[in-house]
């Protein structure tokens, strides 16, 4: 599920919703309500692009790239290969 997917991405990341929703020019109860369950974004819609782009922009700033590209399973680094894994990974069952 969405919600159970993104807190843990947060979690292991070590990033608040209200840092990331910096990061991702979101407002804070946004990203508040799709960890919460309350908002499920669509797969591939403009709030989960968002999303995804602060948290390779916040994991490239904070040195976290490594840890995200191992959650994830993804191939690379590069932000295509994150954003098709990210997009594959929060929607998979935790």
């Amino acid at each position: 599920m969405f919600a159970n997917q993104l807190t843990l991405l947060l979690d292991t990341l070590e990033v608040s919703g209200s840092d990331l929703a910096g990061y991702a020019q979101m407002d804070r109860t946004a990203i508040s309500r799709m960890k919460n369950g309350s908002r499920q974004p669509k797969h591939d819609g403009t709030s989960v692009r968002k999303l995804i782009h602060g948290i390779i922009l916040y994991c490239a700033e904070n040195e976290k790239t490594d840890t995200l590209q191992e959650l994830i399973s993804a191939e690379d680094s590069s932000e295509e290969e994150l954003t098709q894994a990210m997009l594959q990974w929060l929607e998979s069952k935790a």
